[in-house]
């Protein structure tokens, strides 16, 4: 019979906590850096309609994306955008892709 001490057990659960908080803080790097990446597309082509839906963003070629205030990224107070509001963003580009598709599709003007 195994005789197992509660000192092994404390040991055995500290390193189980230690993999799992590496293991996540990894995935969750790796699926920020592939919304990072999703919303630096959508705003370099030409399919975000124009719009940023009153959002001041400045993409930088370091690859970090800002919000600033103002009229002047570098006059403005300005912060790093969050993985939430990169979320939203996308949401509603993808919200306004479905209504373009919808309208497109309803406009039947053909010569």
């Amino acid at each position: 019979m195994v005789s197992v001490s509660l000192e092994t057990d404390f040991h055995f659960l500290i390193l189980l906590f230690m993999i799992t908080f590496i293991l996540s803080s990894f995935f969750e790097n790796i699926f920020f850096k592939f919304i990072y990446k999703k919303f630096q597309s959508r705003i370099s082509l030409d399919k975000n309609y124009n719009t940023t839906f009153g959002v001041n963003i400045a993409t930088c070629s370091d690859g970090a994306i800002y919000i600033y205030e103002g009229d002047s990224f570098y006059e403005s107070k300005r912060r790093e955008v969050t993985i939430d509001e990169l979320k939203y963003l996308l949401s509603r580009y993808e919200e306004l892709d479905k209504l373009v598709e919808k309208i497109t599709e309803e406009t039947n003007i053909v010569c």
